[in-house]
């Protein structure tokens, strides 16, 4: 047996010390002496491409550790640009607001909570816009009821608009408890 590198294939050559001619049970014509040329099989071990089994799951780790990090990356880059995002917008509703723009305000801190849906100062900012220029009670209403559920302190400010707003809506029960 004879392995060719440069053709990745086995030679079998069969000799003989006597001279009656040696068969082949492989051949279909097993009268007939030959030499024979076989092509390794797929999964059999080729000594130019081995791998062991020990360097196999080193690669597989690697690769794993390599995707989780592209992964964990991708997402904290998204996390960071949709902030940075959400920021500018809200920097440009205060552009808005010194201009007396207050519909395109309103725009641009939707845009800021689209962005980042935890930004209490766009809320609040946009619900003030609400009840102080619009008077839409029940938008500011909805900001409000927001920052109390999601907010860890909402502090004394928030309360009081908010029962402002109930009282605007002739909720008194509700502007007193708040």
């Amino acid at each position: 047996m004879i392995y060719d590198y440069t053709s990745n294939t086995i030679q079998y050559t069969y000799t003989s010390t006597t001279s009656a001619p040696h068969y082949d049970a492989r051949e279909k014509n097993a009268n007939t002496y030959q030499s024979s040329t076989y092509e390794p099989y797929r999964n059999s071990y080729d000594p130019k491409n081995f791998v062991s089994k020990k360097t196999q799951n080193r690669i597989k780790i690697i690769t794993i550790i390599a995707l989780l990090v592209v992964v964990i990356g991708s997402a904290w880059l998204s996390f960071y640009l949709n902030g940075q995002a959400a920021h500018k917008y809200y920097q440009e509703a205060l552009e808005y607001m010194r201009e007396n723009q207050y519909r395109s305000a309103i725009f641009k801190l939707g845009q800021a909570i689209d962005y980042n849906s935890q930004f209490y100062e766009a809320y609040l900012l946009r619900a003030k816009i609400n009840l102080e220029q619009f008077h839409n009670y029940f938008k500011a209403m909805e900001d409000y009821d927001w920052l109390v559920k999601n907010k860890s302190e909402p502090g004394a400010e928030i309360f009081y608009l908010r029962g402002f707003a109930n009282y605007k809506l002739y909720e008194y029960q509700a502007a007193i408890a708040d």
